[in-house]
């Protein structure tokens, strides 16, 4: 073998092993690591995307237990129809107790936080009813739903100084029980005492609310 040959086979055996090399080893690698590494990427967007997803449910879950205590803590302020004399009682004791002369307290009847139909008005049909065949009356519905919460107004009739009304309004707004005020009518009786007429309003469960 001359000279030339055997340093074209020094030249030709090491480059025809590296490309055995590139093409059998080093490609089916490289082409594995971009495989594994886009796969990675992947697996770590689904893992922030379940991470997102729990931070979210754990917040949920936190608004879900505030909201609880807060209809709890409002529904606590709602008289059931059955306590409404001893609110009565409550708020008679309250003027008393600030020295404001109760005249009068005049409840009015229970009502519906929903607006009556107009006399004569046909009763919507309710969600998803089905009209009788031929134009006839509708069935008869099934119960009403109950509504959420009911009015109560009451209207006190009180004696008192401006201090003396000031205190008594500002102690309604903190009552154990949630009461509205809704008209303050100021009539003069003889310096420095005053007759007001409250119109005051309460929010009543109605009956198997509670």
């Amino acid at each position: 073998m001359s000279g030339r040959e055997r340093l074209i086979l020094m030249v030709l055996g090491p480059l025809g092993i590296l490309l055995i090399f590139y093409y059998f080893v080093y490609s089916p690698k490289q082409a594995e690591y971009q495989r594994l590494r886009a796969q990675l990427e992947e697996r770590r967007t689904q893992l922030e995307r379940m991470e997102a997803t729990a931070r979210q449910l754990t917040r949920l879950r936190e608004e879900y237990t505030r909201l609880q205590a807060f209809i709890t803590e409002v529904e606590a302020k709602l008289p059931a129809e059955r306590e409404l004399p001893s609110l009565l009682v409550q708020l008679e004791r309250l003027t008393r107790s600030l020295g404001v002369s109760l005249e009068s307290i005049r409840p009015s009847a229970v009502q519906s936080s929903q607006p009556a139909p107009p006399p004569g008005a046909a009763a919507p049909p309710p969600p998803g009813a089905v009209p009788a065949p031929g134009g006839g009356a509708p069935p008869a519905p099934g119960p009403a739903a109950v509504p959420a919460y009911q009015r109560f107004p009451i209207t006190l009739q009180v004696v008192g100084t401006y201090h003396q009304i000031i205190r008594l309004a500002t102690e309604l707004n903190s009552f154990p029980r949630m009461v509205a005020i809704r008209n303050l009518a100021f009539t003069p009786k003889q310096v420095p005492i005053l007759i007001v007429n409250a119109d005051i309003e309460t929010y009543v469960l109605p009956k198997g609310a509670r």
